[in-house]
C-alpha cells in the first residue's frame, strides 16, 4: 500500500512545480494542461520515492481542502 497526496492548487500549479523543483529536486514525471489554459489538470513528481500528485483545483474544491491522500494498492 502506498499513499500520495495531491495537492490541488487555485491556478498557480506551475508556479508550485517550479518550486518544488527547486527546494525538494523533484523530478516531473508528467504534466497535462489545458488546452486553454495554463492550468495544470494533472502533475505527477516524485521527491524521493515518494509520488506527489498535484493540480488546479476546479470548481468543486475549495481553498479548504488543498490537499487529498489517494491509496494505492498492489
Amino acid at each position: 500500500m502506498k499513499l500520495m497526496p495531491n495537492f490541488h492548487f487555485a491556478g498557480n500549479c506551475l508556479e508550485a512545480i517550479d518550486l518544488y523543483k527547486k527546494v525538494f529536486d523533484a523530478k516531473v514525471i508528467c504534466l497535462y494542461k489545458e488546452t486553454e489554459s495554463s492550468k495544470v489538470y494533472h502533475a505527477e513528481l516524485m521527491i524521493g520515492n515518494t509520488k506527489v500528485l498535484m493540480t488546479d483545483a476546479d470548481k468543486v474544491l475549495n481553498s479548504n481542502h488543498p490537499l487529498s491522500l489517494l491509496i494505492s494498492f498492489d
